[in-house]
């Protein structure tokens, strides 16, 4: 069974703030971040401190993405305020501007407050003076669900991101060149010439693609057994020329 004993540590707040904390229509996560902010603050006797979102998180339970989105709204509304990388709680509440909040005695005139959940304006409660008191059109539990749908939905989305294999091309040496070129059968292959004409293009063939397989494009263009009609322009450094210059100087013309 808890037992909370005020020797154990508690929060010390004047009952005029109190009375106005009564009247603010909070976020559930602003309420939350609020509380947490105070209890890192006014607990410990101090009027601003560092709090970092990771404490803020742990001690609420709140996602580290929805406590800057909270604590951003309470900036705004200036119920926090910084100052030097600091945080703080703004006791003179007359400065606080919130749609719909009036610093004024309670049960005077009905006010409609609005809390915003992303880019959704919540009328979540009209409070007005009545006999019976003060009244509630909703509680904090259909906005608590609107904001765990809010999340959801935002979750639901967020685009995923799928690293793919990436293959990192390396160009060859010209030993190596040399050594795949007999292999093949071309013992007198120019290897100089071959690592010479692609680095000279960042190892980009004459249409500008990428080479990615160095062997491939050896074999399918520069080893002359093997050249392809439609890839023998590749084979020579004479920029821009036709397929029937291209075979002819390779001596693959049937003229």
């Amino acid at each position: 069974m808890a037992c909370p004993q005020p020797e154990n540590g508690y929060l010390r707040i004047a009952t005029e703030i109190v009375k106005q904390l009564a009247r603010l229509n909070l976020s559930a996560y602003e309420w939350r971040v609020l509380w947490a902010i105070l209890l890192k603050t006014w607990g410990w006797r101090k009027k601003l401190d560092t709090v970092p979102l990771s404490q803020i998180a742990k001690m609420t339970g709140i996602q580290r993405p929805h406590v800057v989105e909270a604590k951003m709204r309470l900036l705004k509304k200036k119920i926090l305020f910084a100052r030097g990388g600091k945080l703080g709680f703004q006791k003179d509440y007359e400065q606080w501007q919130i749609k719909g909040y009036a610093s004024t005695d309670l049960g005077t005139g009905g006010t409609d407050l609005g809390t915003t959940i992303g880019n959704e304006v919540v009328r979540n409660q009209v409070i007005g003076s009545t006999d019976s008191g003060t009244k509630s059109s909703t509680d904090s539990g259909t906005l608590n669900r609107k904001e765990r749908n809010y999340s959801k939905e935002k979750a639901r989305t967020r685009p995923k991101h799928k690293p793919g294999k990436v293959h990192k091309f390396t160009p060859p040496t010209v030993v190596e060149v040399k050594a795949y070129a007999e292999s093949r059968g071309d013992p007198n292959f120019n290897a100089e010439k071959f690592i010479e004409y692609y680095a000279a293009a960042d190892w980009h063939d004459s249409k500008g693609n990428p080479v990615r397989n160095w062997k491939q494009k050896l074999l399918s263009v520069w080893l002359k057994d093997e050249i392809k009609p439609e890839n023998a322009a590749d084979a020579l450094d004479c920029g821009p020329c036709t397929e029937e210059e291209a075979r002819r100087a390779l001596g693959l013309s049937e003229n």
